[in-house]
């Protein structure tokens, strides 16, 4: 209790320095929760008590007790390298560790490394199991790969309904990009079939974040009259935002959209 005091002192400041002594005392008699907090503060880059090693020591310390979040934290440091030597193949075992007990981290960590085939076989339908598993408990880039993953027909048959649930989640996060995504996929998802309505105003959403592809697609919509009542001139104000912001195609449309008005 003290050594979290040292960390939340009103009065004197965080004493990180203060509060790495005390943790690791309490490390030292074998608690796998201090080992892991030790492990942590011995990361920060700051007074002086980063020390990479030592905390690579801790968090396997507390791995080896069974303890998830020192195996997803060990696993970590093994799969960059850091305070050890890298080795995916390990990083992969610790990972595991900490997926079988559900630790959320653990279960996007161990996604990646069949996503991207290191330290164990490429397997994107492996993946894409774990990354919905800590989806369910709300962990936000596991949700964003396991959406994308729905869409992905080297994983399975493409499941847009699927995709549309997920990406809603997202966008209710406020992700401009799930918010574009999920505007294109809502007719496909359950009970929302046909609402186009409601798919241009998650668009919008994201158009007036500032997301180019929202904001040319929006164009697009008011262009084309998708939706909406046609009107060029909104078309073209949002192709021009999207242009703004880098976007060739939405430049290339508004170009051709001016040249039509001007007839």
């Amino acid at each position: 209790h003290y050594a979290a005091l040292c960390l939340n002192e009103p009065e004197s400041g965080a004493d990180l320095a203060q509060a790495v002594v005390w943790f690791r005392e309490a490390a030292e008699q074998g608690d796998p929760e201090a080992q892991t907090i030790c492990g942590t503060l011995l990361l920060e880059d700051r007074e002086n008590v980063g020390n990479p090693a030592e905390a690579a020591f801790w968090f396997r310390k507390a791995a080896e007790q069974g303890y998830a979040a020192g195996q997803h934290n060990y696993g970590i440091l093994v799969s960059d390298g850091v305070g050890v030597a890298g080795d995916p193949a390990e990083a992969a075992v610790w990972f595991g560790k900490a997926a079988e007990q559900g630790l959320a981290g653990g279960q996007y960590q161990y996604g990646l490394l069949f996503l991207e085939g290191r330290g164990v076989a490429a397997n994107p339908a492996e993946a894409a199991v774990w990354f919905r598993k800590a989806a369910e408990q709300g962990h936000v880039e596991a949700r964003r790969h396991y959406a994308s993953a729905c869409l992905d027909e080297t994983v399975s048959e493409a499941d847009f309904a699927e995709a549309a649930v997920w990406f809603r989640k997202l966008a209710e996060q406020g992700d401009p990009e799930a918010r574009t995504l999920y505007g294109m996929l809502l007719p496909e998802a359950p009970g929302d079939a046909g609402n186009p309505v409601e798919a241009v105003g998650w668009v919008r959403k994201a158009a007036e974040r500032g997301h180019p592809g929202a904001e040319l697609l929006l164009g697009e919509i008011f262009e084309r009259g998708r939706a909406v009542p046609a009107d060029l001139n909104e078309a073209a104000k949002w192709y021009g935002k999207a242009a703004g912001h880098g976007n060739e195609t939405a430049g290339e449309m508004l170009e051709d959209l001016n040249r039509r008005i001007s007839r």
